[in-house]
């Protein structure tokens, strides 16, 4: 989710950096990779204070842990003898 959100508020932006930032770097790949970064670092700090916020929206969204099951597999009792 905050990646999609980040590309919503980044996109239109993108001119300028290439604008700005391409001259000084030269090489597409190194202006591709210091993007990525970036973008990364800045979504980071930007959304971290959300990260409750939409963890309790996606413990909602996802389907409730079953009980009979001990780390992915079935729980059986043993009687003791």
């Amino acid at each position: 989710m905050f990646k999609v959100v980040g590309v919503l508020l980044v996109a239109p932006f993108v001119g300028l950096w290439l604008q700005h930032v391409r001259p000084l770097l030269g090489e597409p790949a190194t202006v591709v990779v210091l993007f990525h970064l970036c973008f990364n670092i800045a979504i980071g700090l930007l959304f971290i204070g959300f990260t409750h916020v939409v963890s309790r929206n996606v413990e909602k969204w996802l389907p409730k842990p079953d009980k009979t099951m001990v780390a992915g597999r079935p729980h059986h009792w043993i009687r003791p003898r």
